[in-house]
């Protein structure tokens, strides 16, 4: 699904849900150390990347390294057919920190659409 349907509630436990999935087998390098904090209009969530692994859980990262603030677009973020340059260009999300860490971000955790899902569902 591209965007919640009518009466679809976006919910921290389907948020965190996306972003563990995203995370695939949560193995990054070693050298990164580098925490986030993910809100979707009024979910957070947020997502560590330390010591070679990726951890996600519900509410704010302590001292994040980046606050990413999005609505339902971010799951094109995550689906790899917005990238991060533009989601942030046209306002899809907004950060507080260091944008290049919003690359890593969107480079490293991916979900795509099912190919039975079509555009502008």
């Amino acid at each position: 699904m591209r965007t919640p349907r009518e009466g679809e509630i976006v919910t921290t436990a389907s948020i965190v849900s996306a972003l563990k999935v995203a995370a695939g087998d949560g193995v990054v390098p070693k050298s990164w150390n580098t925490t986030y904090t993910v809100q979707v209009g009024e979910i957070v969530a947020h997502l560590v990347m330390r010591a070679g692994v990726i951890t996600v859980g519900p509410g704010a990262a302590e001292n994040p390294d980046l606050i990413i603030v999005a609505g339902p677009q971010i799951r094109d973020v995550l689906a790899g057919e917005l990238d991060a340059q533009t989601a942030v260009s046209t306002g899809v999300v907004r950060l507080e920190g260091d944008p290049a860490l919003f690359e890593r971000f969107a480079d490293t955790l991916r979900v795509p659409y099912s190919p039975h899902v079509p555009a502008g569902a």
